[in-house]
């Protein structure tokens, strides 16, 4: 309801001036027309907001054609020159096959596939394909199956089943880093397994080298998570821009 400005006495909508003191009364919108007006400015803002998104994905759509196109041109470049200097196809098929998997990285990079049960099978197929290609192109297959494809699978597999535990848990940035830091040590351990198992001894040699380092790291993430409360921890969080 509205008020007289003056004397502050009680009116009807509508009144034209105060009835106790005949001070005039200025007009004041119904709460319907106040609500109407809020619902629209609303659709205002977010009809902008969508405008706003429509122009950075067409941005980003342009951007990406003409990287694409840049890449095409330097691939299809690439193999005119090798052709015309050997008569044949050599170190072209392996530019080609970069530039493929730079493609796929760019589609990632730019945000056309965002779902993490997409984005993870693509990068580790397409990986695959690269190496593959790469091992094909070295005059037959001969390290892919039994090193390339073993350390794709384990990267890939070590990095989404983190990502996932991390996404799920939610545990924090100082435990998250711990988590990270303690596969990234399992990782280097099994590859270092790998690798030596390919030239034929089942040792550890580099990754112990890494392994303490990185392990402390994640101990002091832990401890400092776990020691750290009340006032200092917020003081840290600030100081820190955690």
């Amino acid at each position: 309801m509205p008020y007289c400005p003056k004397c502050g006495v009680e009116v009807d909508h509508g009144t034209e001036c105060c009835p106790l003191c005949s001070f005039s009364i200025p007009e004041i919108p119904f709460e319907t027309d106040i609500k109407k007006e809020e619902i629209e400015l609303k659709n205002y803002y977010e009809e902008l907001k969508q405008l706003k998104d429509a122009r950075k994905k067409k941005t980003r759509s342009v951007f990406f054609i003409i990287i694409i196109l840049i890449v095409i041109g330097t691939a299809f470049n690439n193999a005119m020159q090798d052709w015309m200097s050997n008569n044949e196809l050599t170190f072209s098929p392996y530019v080609m096959s970069s530039l493929g998997l730079f493609i796929i990285c760019l589609i990632v990079i730019f945000g056309f596939i965002r779902r993490m049960k997409f984005v993870f099978p693509l990068l580790f197929l397409s990986s695959s394909v690269f190496l593959f290609s790469l091992d094909i192109f070295s005059n037959g297959i001969e390290w892919f199956w039994t090193l390339g494809l073993p350390l794709t699978t384990l990267s890939y597999g070590i990095v989404f089943i983190t990502a996932i535990i991390i996404r799920k848990k939610k545990p924090g940035k100082l435990y998250s880093g711990s988590i990270i830091l303690g596969f990234a040590a399992v990782l280097l351990v099994l590859m270092d397994s790998i690798i030596n198992l390919y030239y034929g001894e089942l040792m550890l040699s580099w990754s112990l080298n890494a392994l303490f380092p990185i392990g402390s790291l994640a101990l002091l993430l832990i401890l400092g998570k776990a020691l750290i409360s009340g006032k200092t921890f917020k003081k840290l969080k600030r100081y820190l821009h955690f």
